[in-house]
């Protein structure tokens, strides 16, 4: 695969233009000397381009307690605040004068921005030149991959979790079908964008993506299966979830072995006081990519520094830990520094996922050793020999909270824990309260509480595009 960074060219220029105009409009009176996106590499370029390829997850991070900051970067940014304090109070939908990386509003562009993109490419993929029809048709289920990862983040993130019950009459998100400015968007029901996130996905359609990308960013069959193996854990319907979990297992079930690159490091990572890490990194090289995208809009996507509180969590001897941060202290606040300066994979789609939701379902299924198994074979890979500790469960609901808690750590600062919270919550049996002690103040979250959907800011409700939009959360 060729290194994320990569050079564009003025197509990209050209295709913001196309998205602010119709296309034929657009191509009669196209600028002397600029050029017409018309090829596969012209559209193909999109893929490549980084900046199509960020999922912003940072109030959810907030939120769920996963990030450490400092009480004066509180005190400045107030939408942090609020969601990191469970200030279920406050009103979250009027912090537009906030920079970007603190704005609900970032999440809503940059998903869209990038759904115009797929659109675009999925509308024109059979006019293509300079391919072969199998690479139109190629390309075409990429973008509809992308599409349906974008549109996946987007109502987990505004709109409440999908439950049978309502899913029909609870609106989500606007409905971008076309790249087409001028063409209608309107706010549909929560199951209307999972049916359309299911019509990006159909076998035939996975079938013709390739099994290796040509960059981490380009989609693979396994990301196709593993995007639908994820979209049918979240409607809990684990049957599928099953099944497409173990498609994308069939394809792609490698695991980056953390014990021998820890030895190898070892000096670096056992040094209390080395806080830059110079060690080869792994992201382009890690087997368990399926299809790659930033947790954040930041240039990097690099683990966030975590709370002595949050790192409590991980078992001695556990590499996930080890290798990512290390306790240092602080005047502002002591905290587990992130001293890695690789990007991790934080909005994409890997294998261990896949293990955990083949692990879920089949504890649910009442399978429970072989689910154990299946974690364990996991867990083996992520600690230090002398410290790995097998696990074992006799229940489902053992099983399950066995599963889900080295999920959210294995998959820490992603938004699958957030979106798993979600989904639990909607589950007697496994719905949680989040509490937290602060300055001698117990604080908690509720599983119903509002602040699990992320309202719509003041400036996307009052320049909603074609169509009005309903808020779907009080503050």
């Amino acid at each position: 695969m060729k290194n994320i960074i990569i050079k564009t060219g003025t197509v990209l220029g050209i295709a913001a233009s196309l998205l602010c105009s119709s296309c034929d409009d657009y191509l009669s009176t196209v600028p002397k000397g600029e050029k017409i996106p018309l090829t596969f590499e012209d559209y193909n370029a999109f893929i490549r381009y980084q900046d199509l390829h960020y999922n912003d997850n940072s109030q959810q991070l907030y939120l769920m307690n996963d990030i450490f900051q400092t009480q004066s970067f509180f005190n400045s940014y107030e939408l942090a605040r609020i969601n990191h304090m469970w200030d279920e109070v406050a009103d979250r939908k009027i912090q537009d004068n906030q920079p970007l990386y603190s704005s609900n509003t970032t999440t809503y562009l940059q998903c869209y921005q990038a759904i115009s993109h797929w659109c675009l490419i999925v509308e024109n993929a059979n006019k293509l030149t300079e391919c072969t029809p199998q690479e139109q048709e190629m390309i075409k289920a990429q973008a509809k991959v992308l599409r349906a990862m974008a549109y996946f983040h987007l109502v987990n993130y505004y709109a409440d979790q999908y439950t049978k019950e309502n899913a029909k009459t609870t609106l989500a998100v606007p409905l971008v079908t076309s790249a087409n400015v001028q063409s209608p968007s309107p706010q549909v029901s929560i199951d209307e964008i999972y049916q359309f996130i299911l019509g990006d996905l159909p076998e035939s359609s996975i079938e013709l993506l390739p099994l290796s990308g040509e960059t981490l960013f380009h989609p693979t069959k396994a990301a196709g299966y593993g995007m639908l193996a994820r979209v049918y854990l979240q409607m809990s319907d684990y049957e599928n979830a099953l099944k497409y979990a173990q498609k994308a297992l069939d394809i792609n079930s490698k695991l980056f072995d953390w014990r021998p690159y820890y030895l190898a490091n070892k000096a670096e990572f056992d040094n209390p006081d080395l806080y830059a890490f110079s060690s080869p990194e792994v992201t382009r090289t890690n087997p368990e990519n399926y299809v790659f995208a930033f947790s954040t809009q930041m240039a990097s996507s690099k683990p966030f520094n975590i709370s002595i509180e949050r790192a409590a969590d991980f078992e001695p001897g556990d590499l996930r830990l080890i290798t990512k941060w290390k306790f240092r202290k602080y005047e502002t606040g002591d905290r587990f520094f992130s001293f890695r300066g690789d990007n991790f994979n934080g909005g994409g789609i890997s294998s261990p996922e896949m293990y955990y939701i083949k692990a879920e379902c089949l504890a649910r299924k009442g399978q429970i050793n072989e689910a154990m198994n299946l974690l364990n074979d996991l867990r083996i890979t992520r600690f230090r020999t002398e410290d790995y500790k097998q696990l074992s469960a006799s229940t489902e609901i053992e099983a399950i909270n066995y599963i889900r808690k080295d999920k959210s750590l294995e998959l820490l600062q992603t938004t699958v824990p957030f979106c798993d919270m979600r989904r639990f919550n909607k589950d007697p049996k496994y719905a949680t309260t989040l509490t937290k002690v602060v300055n001698g103040i117990t604080y908690t979250l509720n599983p119903d509480s509002h602040m699990w959907i992320m309202p719509f800011s003041e400036k996307i409700m009052t320049n909603p595009g074609n169509n009005s939009i309903q808020q779907n959360t009080p503050r």
